[in-house]
């Protein structure tokens, strides 16, 4: 029989006499006289436990307006606790952190009990089975250290975050039910690997505090319909969620893998699972990548087998790819983030690429290796200048739908390059995948080979690139499009040279279909270049802020084509307007955005050349070039 029920059966035998003659009385208010009794008979009372003894003598009252007066026993059975059930013998080495016996049988009495439990501080030993029905709270400095058994709690917990409660439990060995306490927080467990895995298999929502995890090997987060979150901060340790990977993992283990890793089948797959607000830390040597392939470096993040899921406020620091990204489906990066302060060593190259997205083969029977993925405000804080061969972004192969908005990059050899072909190097059939990509706003700042590459596509592509900015501080090429079959659209942007010697705004190389509308090249050596291409249309805009400018447009080989520049500059900018060689036939024209003054010669005379000099009126028909005409 509860306590409770022992006072109710009592009557006013199970209360102080000043009770019974005042159950009334409220805090502020005089006691009724109290008859005296033996001071012999009641130290026995006193002394003993039952209705009507021990505390059940003692009155108590809130000292706040309205209160009621209460017995002790009363009071104290609103708070049943584990000690209540735990031998008065045992209770201080408890306390102490020195009890040594299994406790496991006093726990399963303090949960038939059915009662709402209080663990106090102190250290708990269980080697049995316990489960409680009804909530527990955890007081601080509470430690529940397992040596076997299983504990449930099938009425949830409540516990201070940032204090560890359960020493040696994983998610084999305890239960907590997730609709009880749907967020749970990391350190309970640990602050390693296991604690964190732990968290995030119980909970809903598993919660990192604003501190160092340090971990020996790779973090799986695999759990659908979960959330993971980090209180942010900086990867450099001010303040926020670190994971940190140390020891002989660092060569060649991701810091943390999110997903199954599942290709096969979608249902397999980490299904809405959320991570934001983790930094990611690879503190060790790194085992670079032997293969000769960008993609087979280590990453930070590897994510595969993730479905209707996002990736938000995260930051990666060391690791040569921050995120690798394949086998995904309909799955969003948001503001996520890195940096590399130094390269790797090994005599093989670090191939340092902050986003690597694609694979070598389609996934879940799809044409694409990531289906749907958007990668939204993201960026690179930029790798070592020890690697010469650094990327932003790099899609490659099996690409699938794939939209980039508002990248963000500076200081690297290459912005955004996308790489359509397979593992040998060979252009992928059009209906074996979709290389559909749209790169839109983004900035691309201090590029020193090409802001913007794509090449290798096959006929089936589809790609478009709106509204970006490029600023190349190398002697190379703003944008780069090589041996592209599908559709290929430069839609505005403004890209920008601060160098002189060869630098190209656009360089087109054995494509077809490429369409550059409103891009602004500006102080480029040429501003458009085209070569063994046809079916272009090309209407740039094209300006140099000084002298000493090739063409404006140069064309070698190019056919069936459309081109109507706008070229403008101080006089004498450009050596020609639209420069092409014999080659170049069945194309048109137009030069009516060509200004005069820009352009050397007199009239604008080499708004269109040849080898052989100035197209002339005389000259129109030739090679089926016509100039002033776009049809």
């Amino acid at each position: 029989m509860k306590r409770r029920s022992f006072l109710a059966s009592a009557g006013a035998a199970g209360i102080p006499a000043a009770l019974a003659q005042s159950s009334s009385m409220v805090a502020g208010t005089q006691a009724s006289p109290v008859t005296p009794i033996n001071e012999s008979e009641l130290s026995q009372a006193l002394a003993q436990p039952g209705p009507g003894r021990g505390a059940g003598l003692v009155a108590w009252v809130r000292g706040k307006a309205g209160a009621m007066a209460r017995t002790v026993a009363d009071v104290l059975d609103d708070t049943p606790t584990v000690m209540d059930f735990v031998p008065f013998a045992e209770r201080a080495k408890v306390r102490e952190g020195e009890s040594q016996i299994d406790l496991s049988a006093f726990f399963r009495a303090a949960a038939a009990s059915d009662l709402p439990m209080v663990v106090p501080a102190g250290t708990y030993r269980l080697g049995g089975d316990v489960r409680f029905t009804q909530p527990v709270r955890f007081m601080p400095g509470a430690r529940i250290e397992r040596s076997g058994g299983r504990i449930e709690f099938a009425a949830g917990i409540d516990a201070a975050p940032g204090r560890q409660v359960f020493f040696g439990y994983d998610s084999a060995s305890i239960a907590i039910d997730p609709k009880a306490t749907p967020e749970g927080w990391v350190d309970w467990f640990g602050t390693d690997a296991d604690a964190i895995e732990t968290c995030h298999r119980i909970f809903h929502v598993a919660r990192l505090g604003p501190r160092d995890y340090t971990v020996s090997r790779t973090v799986m987060l695999d759990r659908s319909h979960r959330m993971v979150v980090g209180s942010r901060g900086s990867a450099e340790g001010a303040g926020g969620t670190r994971i940190i990977l140390a020891g002989p993992a660092t060569a060649s283990s991701p810091v943390v893998q999110l997903g199954t890793g599942e290709r096969s089948k979608v249902l397999s797959c980490a299904r809405r699972l959320n991570v934001s607000g983790i930094n990611t830390v690879r503190d060790g040597a790194i085992r670079t990548a032997s293969s000769g392939r960008r993609e087979d470096a280590v990453p930070g993040w590897n994510i595969a087998g993730w479905y209707e899921s996002r990736i938000e406020d995260c930051f990666d620091f060391g690791s040569p790819i921050h995120y690798k990204v394949d086998a995904t489906v309909a799955c969003t990066l948001l503001r996520c983030g890195g940096v590399r302060p130094k390269a790797g060593g090994g005599g093989a190259p670090d191939f340092y690429t902050a986003f690597c997205i694609g694979g070598h083969s389609p996934s879940f029977g799809f044409i694409g290796a990531n289906a749907s993925l958007s990668v939204e405000h993201c960026s690179t804080a930029g790798g070592s200048a020890g690697d010469a061969s650094r990327v932003g972004m790099y899609l490659y192969g099996y690409i699938g739908d794939t939209w980039v908005e508002k990248f963000e990059m500076s200081q690297l050899e290459f912005g955004i390059y996308v790489d359509g072909a397979d593992r040998q190097g060979h252009t992928i059939g059009a209906y074996s995948a979709h290389q559909d990509v749209r790169v839109n706003d983004c900035i691309l700042d201090a590029v020193r080979t090409a802001c913007l590459t794509f090449r290798n596509l096959n006929e089936g592509a589809g790609i478009q690139a709106r509204g970006n900015y490029g600023a190349m501080a190398g002697g190379g090429d703003g944008i780069v499009v090589e041996n592209c079959a599908g559709m290929v659209t430069i839609d505005g942007g403004d890209f920008i040279s601060s160098k002189r010697g060869g630098t190209r705004g656009i360089r087109i190389t054995r494509s077809s279909g490429v369409q550059v509308r409103g891009l602004a090249c500006r102080d480029f050596d040429v501003g458009v270049s085209a070569e063994n291409s046809k079916l272009l249309h090309l209407t740039p805009l094209v300006r140099r802020s000084g002298g000493g400018g090739r063409s404006a447009v140069e064309l070698k080989g190019v056919a069936q084509s459309t081109v109507a520049p706008m070229v403008s500059g101080p006089k004498g900018a450009w050596n020609a307007g639209v420069s092409l060689d014999a080659a170049t036939s069945d194309s048109s024209f137009g030069l009516t955005g060509i200004g005069d003054d820009a352009v050397e010669g007199q009239g604008g005379a080499r708004k269109l050349v040849d080898a052989a000099g100035p197209v002339t009126a005389q000259r129109f028909g030739k090679a089926n070039v016509r100039s002033g005409l776009v049809d």
